[in-house]
């Protein structure tokens, strides 16, 4: 992938806090360092990780890892409210450009974890290839 995402640290736990995880992913000359709980990004992986692996193990073959990370990062982008950097990294990869409408965002009575399945889900949708359409003569 030719975007980075570097670690910036371990896993931190602090007694009375929960565990998190942080990464610095890179997108179009800028980095964006994002904190979240251990558990939201868990919550990402698995929800990135299912549906890419299943529906295109065959397509891309070795390829299924750095595309399942490539779309765990831009839902790791969207759930830390970095829309437009989302948006980019998914095209960048080779999704079809569709983006989150104005209204999107975290509702505010919206569980943390329901939310991360809705960037997940919104992750998958923007990294999905863009359709062709041929025309018929």
């Amino acid at each position: 992938s030719q975007f980075q995402g570097r670690r910036t640290g371990r896993r931190h736990h602090h007694p009375n806090t929960r565990p998190v995880y942080s990464e610095t992913i890179h997108v179009d000359g800028k980095d964006y360092k994002i904190s979240i709980p251990e558990e939201i990004h868990e919550i990402l992986n698995s929800e990135c990780q299912a549906n890419e692996s299943s529906n295109t193990m065959e397509r891309i073959g070795n390829d299924v890892a750095a595309r399942t990370m490539d779309i765990t990062r831009t839902a790791m982008l969207l759930y830390a409210g970095y829309v437009n950097a989302a948006v980019s990294m998914s095209e960048n990869c080779g999704g079809g450009g569709s983006s989150p409408d104005s209204n999107w965002g975290k509702d505010p009575d919206e569980d943390d974890r329901l939310w991360a399945r809705r960037c997940a889900q919104m992750a998958r949708q923007m990294s999905k290839p863009r359709q062709r359409s041929f025309r018929r003569r």
